[in-house]
């Protein structure tokens, strides 16, 4: 390990001490408990998962009531974040990397009935802004950075990557410098409209059946990158699901322009302390044909402690991605440890290690 990674870590060590001695109680989350007066357990079940009352706030416009003024405070958090992975293939090397790291506003603006994402990475010098306005009870629409799938959000889940069926085949760099269609798992430019067929709202996150449709305009960005406007669709993307609480149930299908189609399936059941999470797609592209699948459930013991455990089968080769996760937090803010592996058979493990502090 590089001396710059064991200050790294050595430092959110001594961090984590010093937050264990202050904490009383559930801490919360910064923006949201300032303008609440609530902890964050009160929306999460482990940071970042969320329970049934903070679903319906997330549905709701990050609001408490419907015309509900939130306390007079800045409407701002921040986090400093540092990632390092280590694998057979980087020897004794821990490149780190400080990507988590952002400023941040979330919020809706009763007066003109809009809700807005800001997010900033100063670090890697990108931003991620989108808007979504209501339009009537049945019909929303968004337009920004968004990830196509309205019925699954990864930022969500407890593990730091991304479940395979997420990204199914024919995404990615085609070469000279270019990259695909956007893939349901990534973020692009794009609108998506999402319109309620039953249930009183086609707010993101809120109960009842949805039929969303999204039109991407930007070629999915490349790890690490900022997607690039174009005016020219690079496909459409079409979604029909059920919402009841943390449960969903749904099935997706997408064509770009370079002739990729992709069909899949995801599904979110909650049973008691576990939370169950699947899907699958099937893609072709260029005359082959993917299969992708995850299975994966997370257990929370306590609000503080999740573990994690997903299976990735990727045209059949399998991965093993175990998480652990421990969330320690006070009332001037929090801080996360997670270390997760990727296990596949014929290749070294991968184990990343991440630390990040919201305030």
């Amino acid at each position: 390990m590089t001396k710059a990674a064991r200050f790294c870590f050595a430092t959110a060590g001594l961090y984590a001490v010093i937050m264990a001695a202050s904490v009383k109680n559930a801490g919360a989350t910064p923006q949201f408990a300032r303008e609440t007066g609530m902890n964050c357990n009160a929306c999460h079940r482990h940071m970042p998962l969320l329970n049934e009352f903070g679903q319906r706030f997330y549905a709701n416009g990050f609001r408490l009531g419907k015309g509900e003024k939130p306390e007079k405070t800045l409407p701002l958090w921040a986090s400093v974040g540092a990632q390092g992975t280590t694998s057979n293939s980087l020897g004794s090397s821990v490149p780190i990397s400080w990507a988590s790291t952002e400023i941040a506003s979330y919020g809706f603006v009763d007066s003109i009935q809009l809700l807005y994402h800001l997010e900033y990475q100063p670090t890697e010098k990108q931003n991620n802004i989108y808007l979504l306005q209501p339009l009537s009870k049945g019909l929303t629409i968004q337009a920004g950075e968004i990830g196509l799938f309205a019925q699954y959000d990864p930022r969500l889940d407890v593990n730091i990557s991304r479940p395979v069926f997420l990204s199914p085949g024919g995404n990615g760099p085609l070469g000279n410098g270019k990259s695909g269609p956007f893939a349901p798992g990534s973020n692009a430019y794009g609108v998506r409209a999402n319109l309620s067929l039953t249930g009183d709202s086609a707010m993101p996150y809120s109960d009842g059946w949805k039929m969303s449709g999204a039109i991407p305009l930007s070629d999915e960005a490349p790890c690490g990158t900022q997607p690039i406007y174009s005016n020219d669709p690079t496909g459409y993307f079409t979604e029909i699901y059920r919402r009841i609480g943390m449960n969903s149930y749904g099935a997706n299908y997408f064509t770009g322009r370079d002739g990729r189609e992709s069909f899949g399936t995801a599904v979110q059941q909650k049973y008691k302390s576990l939370f169950f999470e699947g899907g699958m797609s099937f893609a072709t592209f260029n005359g082959s044909k993917t299969g992708t699948a995850s299975l994966g459930t997370t257990w929370t013991p306590s609000y503080d402690k999740a573990f994690s455990f997903r299976i990735d089968d990727q045209d059949g080769i399998f991965s093993l991605v175990p998480t652990l996760s421990y969330w320690l937090s006070s009332k001037r803010g929090g801080l996360r440890l997670v270390a997760e592996s990727t296990i596949t058979h014929g290749v070294g493990p991968t184990t990343i290690v991440s630390a990040q502090m919201k305030f």
